[in-house]
């Protein structure tokens, strides 16, 4: 299954990203512009649901990480919510989590971001 972007949620604090499927050299330009984009567009903290991605190679890890330094340049934050094991043990063994937070579930992931239940898209 090739990339897929959904926004499920925003608002004046908070952009709400699912990425679903397999992020691979062959059909990643695309969704790196698409979503780089989505992240210069939306100067709100970012919360990447990477649960429905099954598998994430270099030019993955290197879109998650320009986002990131994005994202660090507006003193926003930025957290990747439940991702799949596969995934999650490729994050960290390059060590992502030192740049960006990993969390397990919603809570977790509002909480590193800053912002309470409430504040939920």
């Amino acid at each position: 299954m090739p990339m897929e972007m959904d926004i499920i949620g925003q608002d004046e604090r908070l952009t709400r990203v699912a990425l679903r499927g397999r992020l691979e050299l062959v059909d990643s330009s695309e969704m790196e512009h698409r979503f780089l984009d989505l992240v210069k567009l939306r100067p709100h903290a970012l919360l990447v649901d990477l649960s429905g991605v099954s598998f994430i190679a270099s030019r993955g890890l290197r879109m998650l990480l320009e986002a990131a330094r994005m994202q660090k340049a507006r003193v926003k934050g930025m957290v990747l919510l439940k991702p799949q094991s596969l995934v999650e043990q490729t994050l960290r063994l390059v060590n992502i989590a030192e740049v960006i937070q990993i969390a397990a579930n919603e809570p977790e992931a509002m909480t590193a971001l800053g912002l309470s239940r409430s504040d939920q898209v």
